[in-house]
């Protein structure tokens, strides 16, 4: 059985290498426009930035040798944006979406929508590199996949509408007969029919993987089950648990509390997996079920996987700082995605990706 195992990691391993390969080749390569020199300021976060921004950095200026950067690394996710908005920086690495709030912020400083690209995708399983989540259930449960139409039944409840940005969208409206709280309502039989359903998820206020779930399967909605039981981070208490903690610790204790109750289920991030629990394949709206593999990651095909983003202020109807659009059009080639694979763990974008970002450049 070990050495199964460890084969079919190995076969994995090549499997997501190959899925690389293939994926790179099909972009575009950097044709330089004009020389760039002057400095180009970034803000980011040190431990998910630094490496992806150096090998951008080297890479960029072996076209622009001219070209500098001064790079400013900031405490919590939401700093890079912070900067953004007191006018030092140019540009923000952000390792996760923004929040409404983030949004009323960046509207007190700028009177139009901020540019968003979609620069790299996120990791699979590497601490804080904007690992992509997954939904567990006890070994025991029957169930192979869900919907996210049904991922919002279970961990969703009625609302009036959901954020899109910092636009609050009522098209995302939806009543309670949409609800799923009993395990029978997923079809599910026998001792599992009139089980209700018990939700385990990180803190909804202040969470990153949270405020991503509700984008992605809550339809930008903050109405939770109320039965949802949080799991929060606190770094000055260094364990993680109901009371708050530290992700330097992980999340056992919610992979527990699932892994010890058969009729639950929860999300967490994949590097967070244990053999004690079982990661559900999921299926976007329309579509079949994707299970949570790396390969599925590359080609962004499980529904949730997430995005690292370069944010900058673009004044309505005003062209891109020349220096600026260069940077940003060698982040979506070629080289600048080769550059995203060797950080390691960061994943690169698939061509449709990078050519629907590209567009936003003109």
């Amino acid at each position: 059985m070990k050495i199964f195992r460890v084969a079919a990691g190995i076969a994995a391993l090549f499997t997501a290498a190959g899925a690389l390969g293939a994926q790179n080749s099909a972009l575009p390569d950097y044709q330089p426009g004009a020389p760039v020199s002057g400095v180009i300021r970034i803000s980011s976060g040190k431990v998910y930035g630094a490496k992806l921004l150096a090998n951008w950095e080297a890479g960029f200026r072996k076209f622009h040798p001219d070209a500098r950067f001064e790079i400013s690394y900031g405490k919590g996710s939401g700093a890079p944006l912070r900067v953004l908005c007191s006018k030092q920086s140019d540009v923000a690495l952000m390792g996760r979406e923004m929040t409404p709030l983030e949004c009323v912020g960046y509207y007190r400083e700028f009177t139009n929508d901020p540019l968003t690209i979609t620069a790299a995708t996120g990791s699979y399983i590497a601490l804080d590199k904007t690992m992509a989540l997954v939904v567990i259930v006890h070994p025991d449960n029957p169930l192979a996949s869900l919907t996210l139409e049904q991922l919002d039944g279970i961990f969703g409840e009625q609302r009036a509408g959901g954020y899109e940005g910092q636009y609050w969208r009522t098209d995302r409206a939806r009543g309670p007969e949409k609800n799923l709280r009993t395990w029978g309502q997923l079809g599910l039989k026998g001792e599992w029919a009139d089980k209700p359903i018990q939700t385990y998820g990180y803190d909804i206020l202040r969470n990153g993987f949270s405020f991503f779930f509700s984008q992605q399967v809550l339809h930008g909605g903050d109405k939770w089950n109320p039965n949802l039981t949080e799991f929060g981070f606190s770094i000055a208490n260094g364990e993680m648990g109901i009371k708050g903690a530290s992700h330097l610790k992980g999340s056992a204790p919610l992979v527990e509390a699932v892994a010890a109750n058969r009729y639950s289920i929860g999300f967490c991030t994949a590097g967070d997996l244990a053999p004690s629990v079982r990661a559900l394949a999921l299926a976007p709206a329309g579509g079949a079920p994707v299970a949570p593999s790396k390969e599925n990651v590359i080609s962004r095909a499980y529904p949730l996987t997430r995005s690292i983003y370069l944010i900058l202020n673009r004044p309505a109807g005003a062209e891109i700082e020349p220096k600026l659009r260069e940077f940003l059009r060698y982040v979506l080639s070629r080289q600048g995605q080769d550059a995203v694979a060797h950080e390691g763990d960061y994943l690169p974008l698939p061509a449709a990706v990078v050519r629907e970002n590209l567009q936003k450049l003109e």
